[in-house]
């Protein structure tokens, strides 16, 4: 499998949750798990070719928000390849297949939203996540239907398994040995989460995830917002709006 993510820490004039919502003050589920109404599908969407994740992660948390509220219609592959064209400038050759910066990805979505199945996807606003705080992942997965990650996976879980769970500082254990990934997380306990990649969803540990998590991101979805009703305490969509509107990275 391909990785492809170039990893650039967050602006920090991007708008931070913890600005925006009461986190403390909400009471999150102990199991949250949006992957269990939009399985996984096992197609890699090109990532097991070239190194196009920072695009696919994106896709497939359009696809989980939109299959959750009612729209079923599956990324494509074109559709992974094109956003890659425009995010990582690739043109089907491996000369061009050197990956995506994550910020330069986020900052382009939230200004121009994407083209989905013939319509326009909402424009929607980039918040960033404390990554090692278990607690804004875990409110930010629920509340916005997903959380995007970027992960320095070491070269130990290049062998195609099933769970995220070993960690180490060292040789092959050590964290990028292998490079970065940008994944999808849909599911969040207070133990573990999942992550969907390459059309499969890995468990993984916040025990490893404290090790090898760089970054987390949240696009909070008006669509989305107004379809499952969902207001936190002392979260304010308008200000968080205006807030971003400002940004120049």
């Amino acid at each position: 499998m391909k990785l492809g993510a170039i990893h650039r820490p967050t602006p920090a004039h991007v708008p931070a949750l913890q600005n925006h919502v009461a986190l403390e003050r909400l009471q999150i589920p102990p199991v949250v798990d949006w992957f269990a109404k939009c399985p996984a599908d096992g197609r890699p969407l090109l990532n097991d070719q070239i190194g196009n994740c920072v695009p696919c992660a994106a896709l497939r948390s359009i696809e989980l928000r939109r299959h959750i509220t009612g729209d079923r219609r599956a990324v494509t592959d074109d559709q992974a390849a094109g956003l890659y064209r425009r995010w990582g400038g690739y043109d089907g050759t491996p000369s061009t297949d050197h990956g995506c910066v994550t910020t330069d990805a986020m900052a382009d979505w939230s200004a121009h939203g994407y083209w989905w199945a013939e319509q326009w996807e909402d424009v929607p606003t980039w918040v960033q996540i404390r990554p090692q705080r278990v607690l804004d992942i875990r409110a930010a997965n629920w509340l916005f239907g997903g959380v995007l990650a970027t992960i320095a996976l070491p070269a130990i879980y290049a062998d195609g398994r099933t769970s995220w769970t070993e960690t180490g500082t060292l040789g092959e254990a050590a964290p990028a040995s292998w490079g970065y990934h940008r994944v999808l997380i849909g599911m969040a306990t207070q133990d573990e989460m999942t992550v969907r990649t390459w059309g499969h969803d890995i468990l993984m540990s916040w025990d490893a995830w404290a090790v090898y998590g760089v970054a987390a991101d949240a696009v909070v979805s008006r669509s989305w917002m107004y379809a499952t009703g969902e207001s936190p305490p002392g979260f304010d969509l308008t200000m968080l709006e205006a807030e971003a509107a400002r940004l120049t990275l």
